[in-house]
């Protein structure tokens, strides 16, 4: 039997769902900063690097997530 290609979900390799979900994370963290508005480009490119670094620092375990009114 040979499944209908309309049936088949590729495959997502770990490292390509790594990436997509750190660029959602990262796009969702600074979508919900309204001082963006006023930020010039670079400033914003900065500012995400920041947000990425901190997005690693979550998930190595050097930072952990605030709980509560922490």
């Amino acid at each position: 039997y040979i499944a209908d290609k309309n049936w088949c979900i590729p495959i997502e390799l770990l490292e390509v769902k790594a990436a997509r979900l750190r660029e959602e994370w990262c796009i969702k963290a600074l979508s919900s900063c309204s001082i963006l508005s006023g930020m010039q480009k670079y400033e914003l490119k900065r500012l995400g690097g920041y947000i990425e670094d901190i997005y690693d620092a979550l998930l190595s375990g050097k930072l952990a997530a605030p709980k509560g009114g922490e």
